[in-house]
């Protein structure tokens, strides 16, 4: 029932990033055979450069899921008064309800976790002042349509950012600026929309670089690197993206400072960001998810020979132990 319970909270999730709206996803959830081919298509993506190292971190995960499940029912259970049942499976919409509520729980403390270790990390390595940059740097300038996604009004990042940059050179601190953002399609251009607008503000072409690739953040931080060869850089956009290029860009080796344009969270923003932060982590440790163009480099494999692998694998099979020890205390009785 556990399991099944989880399966529910991942297939909300991968509801959430999968599909444009809820429509789309209760149109498929009426055609059952349809969406349980997309949803191991959509784990065949994922997981398809995942190693054995990432296999080990979800394995500690989902180990540390399940501690955390039976803390969060036992106190649950406290706070309720409600009485242990003996049968697993029995207990009624009580029972249900009490172990449901514990799963969203468990997810909820994950997305909060991951959060504050973003927020932690990208919190001193942000500069708002042009005045606390000491040479001029290289500018990782991340895109976004220049129109609201409704094509009626001006989109106020891309305008703010576009005003950041601008703001930089004229402080004299931009060396060279790399602009990468999406080019998927045709008629589709971020990063020759942002050239042209940094062109009209008078920022000179011969320190503007296009990359077409920046499909997402996570391709932006590494290609930065991989394609680019640039190691360290001063990232522009909004500071709550800012925070997760942060981490991800610390994550592939590469020395970022960020730099935040103006522009607050609105409410559909906030709630976006608050998933992708732990599913930005996900990609690096779990699913060692790679951009489009190019490869991260990152650890997959483990090395059995590395003292540091197998000590990870010693931890690993210590709390898998914990977590079994712990389910047979909790439903012995």
């Amino acid at each position: 029932m556990f399991v099944l319970l989880l399966s529910g909270v991942l297939a909300g999730i991968v509801a959430w990033y999968g599909y444009d709206t809820p429509q789309a996803f209760l149109s498929d959830l009426s055609d059952l055979g349809g969406l349980l081919t997309k949803a191991f298509e959509k784990a065949q993506f994922y997981f398809s450069n995942a190693g054995s190292w990432n296999y080990l971190i979800l394995v500690l995960m989902i180990a540390s899921f399940t501690v955390l499940f039976i803390i969060n029912d036992l106190l649950l259970e406290r706070l309720f008064h409600s009485r242990k049942k003996k049968s697993f499976v029995g207990g009624g919409i009580a029972w249900l309800m009490q172990r449901s509520f514990a799963i969203i729980l468990v997810a909820a403390e994950f997305i909060v976790m991951a959060n504050l270790v973003v927020l932690v990390y990208a919190h001193k390595n942000i500069v708002t002042q042009a005045a606390q940059l000491k040479e001029p740097q290289t500018i990782l300038l991340l895109g976004t349509n220049k129109k609201l996604r409704t094509g009626n009004g001006a989109n106020l990042y891309y305008t703010y950012r576009i005003d950041a940059v601008a703001n930089l050179y004229r402080e004299g601190k931009v060396k060279k600026i790399i602009i990468s953002g999406d080019n998927g399609k045709a008629g589709y251009n971020e990063p020759a929309d942002m050239q042209y607008s940094l062109l009209k503000k008078g920022v000179p072409a011969h320190l503007i670089h296009l990359d077409y690739a920046g499909f997402r953040t996570l391709d932006s931080v590494v290609r930065l690197k991989g394609h680019f060869g640039e190691k360290k850089a001063l990232i522009v956009s909004q500071r709550f993206h800012i925070e997760r290029a942060l981490m991800l860009a610390w994550l592939y080796d590469v020395e970022a400072t960020g730099f935040p344009a103006e522009g607050g969270l609105t409410v559909n923003m906030a709630w976006r960001e608050l998933l992708a932060k732990p599913k930005a982590l996900l990609d690096v440790f779990v699913f060692n998810m790679q951009p489009r163009y190019g490869k991260t480099y990152a650890k997959a494999s483990l090395d059995l020979q590395n003292g540091k692998d197998r000590s990870l694998v010693g931890v690993v099979l210590f709390f898998c132990f914990f977590a079994v020890l712990m389910v047979y205390l909790f439903f012995r009785d």
